[in-house]
């Protein structure tokens, strides 16, 4: 029902799926700021630890400091898994939302998750856009060392 208490129109509809929609939008955005931060403190405590790894202390200070990164590297494991989680089960939201809208619609009005959100193949284009650059240079090394 509307402020009206008329049932609420599909405009209506649309206006409150839009404004949930942005909201979950948000959402991704924000868990993907967490996970760079996440990823960037895991990346500053590692440092010292490798260091103390591979300074010229003692047996016990090597152990420590592999035992702790072991500890790190399954941490960032967990957190990762998590977000994911999170990131999937928002994706299936905004899916949900942009099917609901298209459909009350009666249109093609919101298609980013559809066309370009995960399970889309964007992960697979993610990773040709960042190692393609390299491929030529592939190629010459594979040359080099088949020809040596």
């Amino acid at each position: 029902m509307n402020k009206d208490g008329k049932p609420l129109t599909q405009m209506e509809k649309i206006q409150i799926m839009m404004q949930e929609y942005s909201s979950v939008r948000t959402e991704v955005l924000d868990q993907s700021k967490i996970m760079h931060q996440v990823f960037g403190a895991g990346g500053t405590v590692a440092v010292p630890l490798l260091a103390l790894i591979f300074s010229n202390g003692t047996k016990l200070s090597t152990y420590v400091g592999l035992f702790l990164l072991v500890v790190l590297i399954l941490l960032m494991y967990v957190i990762a898994r998590m977000m994911t989680f999170v990131a999937r089960e928002t994706n299936a939201r905004l899916l949900e939302i942009e099917s609901e809208v298209n459909r009350l619609g009666k249109s093609k009005l919101v298609a980013w998750e559809t066309e370009h959100g995960m399970g889309t193949g964007s992960d697979k284009r993610r990773i040709d856009t960042i190692f393609e650059p390299l491929l030529p240079l592939a190629r010459v090394l594979r040359k080099l060392l088949i020809s040596n």
